[in-house]
């Protein structure tokens, strides 16, 4: 009969066969296991630096800013979870997420999966499973999962005793609110303290982490994740534009800024005029319309194709002129109603009222600026989303100016100084009142050109401004169990030796003694 075996026996038995969570992983997760999935090299990289012996005096700072998508939620922070919490006597892990949502779907699921896994395999029950809250029965340690809806619920974490460890996790900590991270601030006595997200703003406490000399940074892009789709990523390039702060989070990982950025860049404009696209004519022209109504100029841009030929600007006070004035111009082009497309914001919604009741030009688009976008998860409204469209019709040289620059100097010198910025990740436009305040000019004839090319959809990319996403990184295709353990493997499955085995088969009389 083999000897009964103390509990520090069998916590050495374990540390021996579990030296880094990558070894856990590799038993107990079901994609690993089964060989669906193989870890990345970055993910043995960060598990293993986690699996580092830390110290109060000496405690853990770690920040991963990762795309989303990239298995932070399953493989780090679970996987590390999970083997703290079966290896560490007395530890309290509590992990908290801005969402309550993805707490319950993907964390605490992962969790759960990883200890019932443990449990099954070894016909034990050390750990015990209740929702949000896991415990060690043997050893003692717990696992606490909370959502961040009440700052109260991150005080008063502290470690057991001067032998245990209390490890902090943050989870999408870019939209964790301030105060739960003053909360975390008087949970003295930690031995690590880790934040994980996919990228934000660039500000708050996330960011500040991701810049400090104090912690230790990863950054994981989509080049990082082979399971990545290339095809979704030049989609998403397509669509955008290379330089799209949504491509910039979602390939790259960068963080966005509040700041007030150009919207088109001097590189973009002079490189639209170098390419000299072809042009492409269509039977009827398009026009855009932008109306100030006695304020600032009203501009007519007449484009046909992918060509921009004119614009035509005139100040008129008396609305009912303004609209003869366009009525003669839109004849002299040739004009149908469902061609013209007119910014319906302000007082000039009179003179669009003038030109289809008393012109019968039926058909007429009324634009509003503030109206609902068709990519509400990146921009605020319809003004933003139509200036970042002609923004990469420019990128892909979809656009040919009929007139030289000099003709051109007023619609350029505005397209330049157009802002936005972000705020809680969408796209906003520069209010024209702001732009104004601060010495720039109205951005009438900019506005007017937009309209005119807002339901063009170009012709596909002239010119590839970005190159094909490279293999950067690949996953560890030669990465084993029997690299980073002395645990045997089995051809067919990954298990311990038979010795490993028996001394693991006493842990249902240790949690019995426990209990």
């Amino acid at each position: 009969m083999d000897k009964e075996l103390s509990k520090e026996e069998v916590l050495e038995a374990l540390k021996k066969a579990f030296p880094t969570p990558v070894e856990f992983l590799s038993m107990f997760d079901d994609d690993i296991k089964s060989g669906r999935t193989t870890l990345y090299g970055w993910q043995v990289r960060a598990l293993v630096k986690l699996a580092k012996n830390y110290t109060i005096l000496d405690p853990c700072l770690f920040s991963l800013r990762a795309v989303n998508g990239s298995g932070k939620d399953k493989f780090i922070i679970a996987g590390f979870a999970c083997w703290k919490l079966l290896l560490s006597p007395n530890v309290t892990i509590p992990i908290t997420s801005s969402s309550g949502f993805q707490l319950k779907h993907q964390t605490e699921k992962y969790i759960s999966n990883l200890c019932k896994n443990f449990n099954a395999y070894f016909g034990s029950e050390l750990f015990d499973i209740k929702q949000r809250e896991i415990k060690n029965l043997v050893f003692g340690g717990e696992c606490l999962m909370f959502a961040t809806d009440e700052g109260g619920k991150a005080e008063g974490f502290h470690p057991r005793d001067g032998n245990s460890e209390l490890i902090l996790i943050v989870n999408e900590a870019k939209s964790v609110d301030p105060v739960i991270f003053s909360a975390l601030e008087r949970c003295t006595g930690f031995t690590m303290k880790i934040y994980v997200s996919s990228p934000g703003e660039a500000t708050g406490d996330f960011y500040e982490s991701q810049v400090s000399p104090h912690w230790t940074k990863l950054v994981v892009k989509s080049k990082d994740c082979e399971h990545f789709s290339k095809k979704h990523h030049e989609i998403l390039i397509t669509k955008y534009g290379a330089d799209h702060p949504l491509v910039k989070s979602m390939l790259d990982a960068e963080f966005a800024s509040e700041d007030m950025v150009s919207i088109i860049t001097a590189d973009i404009l002079n490189n639209c005029f170098a390419c000299q696209p072809p042009p492409l004519i269509e039977k009827f022209n398009r026009f855009g319309l932008d109306l100030a109504a006695g304020g600032n100029k009203n501009v007519l841009t007449v484009v046909n194709g992918n060509q921009l030929i004119k614009q035509h600007k005139f100040s008129m006070q008396n609305t009912a002129l303004a609209a003869k004035i366009l009525d003669s111009w839109f004849k002299e082009y040739g004009a149908r109603g469902q061609d013209i497309f007119a910014d319906a914001s302000g007082l000039g919604i009179g003179i669009l009222d003038n030109l289809v009741y008393n012109y019968k030009w039926v058909g007429i688009h009324y634009v509003f600026n503030q109206s609902k976008t068709s990519d509400p998860r990146t921009y605020k409204n319809l003004g933003i989303e139509n200036w970042y469209h002609f923004r990469k019709l420019l990128e892909d040289c979809n656009i040919v100016f009929c007139e030289n620059k000099a003709a051109n100097k007023d619609l350029i010198d505005q397209l330049l100084n157009r802002r936005s910025f972000i705020k809680s990740g969408i796209l906003h436009l520069e209010p024209k009142h702001e732009a104004i305040a601060k010495g720039r000019l109205s951005p009438d004839e900019a506005d007017s050109a937009i309209l005119a090319f807002c339901s063009y959809e170009g012709t596909g990319s002239i010119v590839k401004r970005y190159k094909k996403i490279d293999k950067e990184d690949p996953r560890l295709k030669d990465f084993s169990l029997t690299k980073w353990s002395k645990i045997e493997k089995d051809k067919k499955e990954t298990k311990p030796s038979s010795v490993f085995l028996k001394k693991l088969s006493q842990l249902n009389n240790l949690i019995g003694k426990e209990n």
